[in-house]
């Protein structure tokens, strides 16, 4: 199964609304076309799928009672 993390940020160039389209650090605008990383986006993401894999596994504990 592959995991999908949708993402959205403020676009650098246009400050318009830009996606990951739920793969990645690339984000991509579709107002002016930009595309690429967002700085300090790592961070972030490093976070949140730290964050995801605790759910996961406190939610299989709560499963196995």
């Amino acid at each position: 199964m592959n995991n999908l993390f949708f993402a959205d940020a403020e676009c650098p160039n246009c400050g318009g609304n830009c996606g990951n389209g739920g793969r990645g650090d690339t984000f991509y605008c579709p107002s002016c076309g930009w595309k690429g990383k967002i700085d300090g986006a790592e961070n972030d993401m490093k976070f949140i799928e730290e964050y995801i894999r605790f759910c996961m596994e406190r939610d299989k504990e709560d499963e196995h009672g």
